[in-house]
């Protein structure tokens, strides 16, 4: 394990805990009494979201932000083959040929 892996499932490890700080105050807050319900709802949004990137982090680490890096870079690179068409009837005559791709790419991988 390299040490940006480390860092990453460390991350992991801090969301975690913030995850479990927010469950913390979350019950603090409702002891006294019923919160206010937009108060409540974005506590537990808040949690939950810490929560799952948290454990996604700790389980791959690293992997999980290069993955989101090959994705990012395949969708900008599929934008800039697209984005060089200047002919708008031309734009329109491979839109079946885009729509076909896209399918492809949905369904069979």
């Amino acid at each position: 394990m390299t040490r940006r892996d480390l860092a990453w499932r460390g991350l992991g490890q801090l969301l975690v805990g913030a995850a479990a700080g927010s469950s913390l105050l979350h019950r603090a807050l409702t002891l006294d009494g019923p919160a206010s319900a937009p108060l409540e709802m974005a506590l537990a949004l808040a949690s939950f979201s810490f929560a799952s990137l948290g454990i996604l982090l700790l389980c791959q680490g690293v992997r999980l932000r290069d993955g989101w890096r090959r994705d990012l870079d395949r969708r900008q690179g599929v934008a800039v083959v697209h984005a060089g068409n200047g002919d708008d009837d031309a734009g329109r005559a491979d839109i079946g040929v885009d729509v076909a791709h896209f399918a492809d790419r949905v369904f069979i991988d």
